[in-house]
């Protein structure tokens, strides 16, 4: 079973905009850095996400998932705040959604982000493409996570 049979992707993802020119189902993934931007980088990703939804891309937005999810906007906040308690809920949230996604776009200073190099991680090791957002070059030499092989296993014992 392919996960967009059994993601409810209406709960969470912005359409594409009226009037533009629809892509065929294609769902677009924004990643960027968060911690320490003033409102943790919420009018970025919203913006990205209006921009992309302009284009014909069905838009998540993990600032959409934060207020949609766990009922938090995070956006009015400092972006300093210790959020600690909400990692596991980001990560399963991101997950999922790169997890469908047909492309991820990042935001200016994702290379800074640990949350942002992870989910480009995941999406380059799952085969999906990664966009520069403001130039639309795709990102190359993204390191991967790697599969644990069964010499790996055998050199941690």
């Amino acid at each position: 079973m392919y996960p967009r049979d059994f993601i409810d992707t209406n709960l969470w993802i912005t359409p594409a905009a009226e009037g533009s020119d629809r892509l065929a189902t294609k769902y677009a993934y924004v990643a960027g850095p968060m911690t320490g931007i003033p409102g943790f980088n919420y009018p970025a990703f919203d913006a990205a996400r209006d921009l992309l939804a302009s284009e014909g891309w069905d838009v998540i937005s993990p600032a959409d998932l934060d207020r949609r999810n766990l009922q938090i906007d995070f956006g009015a906040m400092a972006g300093t705040e210790d959020l600690s308690e909400y990692v596991t809920d980001f990560a399963r949230q991101d997950i999922a959604a790169l997890l469908i996604a047909d492309a991820v776009f990042l935001l200016e200073g994702w290379e800074k982000s640990r949350g942002a190099k992870n989910e480009a991680r995941i999406a380059g090791m799952l085969g999906v493409p990664i966009y520069d957002l403001m130039d639309r070059v795709m990102v190359t030499g993204v390191p991967m996570y790697r599969l644990v092989t069964v010499d790996d296993a055998r050199f941690c014992q």
